[in-house]
């Protein structure tokens, strides 16, 4: 039987079934918030590294870990079963700002 949830879900996404419609909807979020997050992510890393190679490394390593964490608990339980992931990813992001502002100014002749 078709939901009626979403006016603007596409000509198929109308004609899912709810329990089916949500799972595609939370693998797009998942989908939607990786390539929001992946370009940071390595850009970061990539600066990181120039001077951290070690710190960095471990940090996006992290960061692709959380990921996994983060995808699997979405897509089984929904926007709750995502915390432990986004806490991993997001401690993996405060660390590779802070490593690449340091790398930034040791290059620069900052300090």
């Amino acid at each position: 039987m078709p939901h009626l949830v979403c006016k603007n879900c596409g000509y198929y996404g109308k004609r899912l079934p709810y329990g089916d419609w949500l799972k595609m909807n939370n693998g797009q979020r998942v989908q939607i918030n990786f390539l929001e997050q992946i370009t940071f992510t390595l850009v970061a890393g990539w600066i990181a590294s120039l001077t951290y190679k070690q710190y960095a490394l471990w940090a996006v390593s992290v960061w692709f870990f959380g990921r996994f964490i983060f995808t699997l608990g979405y897509t089984a339980k929904g926007p709750q079963g995502r915390l432990a992931g986004a806490l991993t990813m997001d401690l993996c992001m405060l660390s590779l700002i802070v490593l690449m502002i340091m790398s930034s100014g040791k290059l620069l002749a900052w300090w």
